[in-house]
């Protein structure tokens, strides 16, 4: 575990997070964040981190409050000062929508977390929020299916474990095409008749 740079999410953080955990580092680093959740740390995950990830927070209860009620009470302050005041962090060559500063991105929701929502658990609870490199989960979409492919230099989840993991059978994994992010895999888990 590490603390993020709350103020400046510079290119050596990002790059260490792009980077897989080697598995010298994950098994030193395998044990429960819940055992070490006190009145003074709080964690999210070290993947798919733009700057942050803003798929999963765990920490104390004022910590979190912010993280999951604040967001609409700090979203136009975010768009009208916050943005303004970042720096435009692509080459000019980047811009492929027409996008020339971080104010015309509007309500980027890791950008959000990452330069508003964290700032404010720091500042105003003095929680560290540290990134927790091994911590990895699957995304379920609302139509049943889970990505078994979603963090970099760790393949796919095997359909075993997510079977004993859920407790009922999954279908066969199946491979999603997408121009955007080619090689999503996924699987259908539906849940076993009349427990829905």
């Amino acid at each position: 575990f590490f603390p993020i740079p709350v103020s400046n999410y510079n290119d050596e953080y990002l790059q260490s997070l792009r980077r897989p955990a080697s598995r010298k580092q994950q098994q030193q680093d395998v044990r429960y964040f819940q055992d070490d959740i006190t009145n003074q740390h709080a964690y999210i995950p070290g993947f798919k981190s733009f700057p942050v990830n803003d798929r999963f927070f765990v920490g104390p209860y004022q910590a979190t409050k912010i993280w999951a009620s604040n967001r609409f009470a700090r979203a136009k302050h975010h768009v009208l000062n916050v943005l303004p005041s970042i720096p435009w962090p692509f080459p000019d060559n980047y811009n492929t929508n027409n996008i020339t500063n971080m104010t015309m991105m509007g309500l980027h929701d890791e950008t959000f977390v990452a330069y508003s929502l964290l700032p404010a658990i720091v500042r105003d609870t003095q929680v560290t929020v540290h990134v927790d490199r091994p911590l990895y989960f699957c995304r379920v979409r609302a139509d049943g299916s889970i990505w078994l492919r979603d963090k970099p230099g760790y393949g796919r989840i095997k359909t075993q474990q997510l079977e004993a993991v859920l407790g009922r059978p999954c279908g066969r994994p199946y491979q999603v095409p997408d121009d955007y992010a080619p090689g999503k895999w996924q699987i259908q888990c539906p849940p076993l008749p009349g427990t829905s």
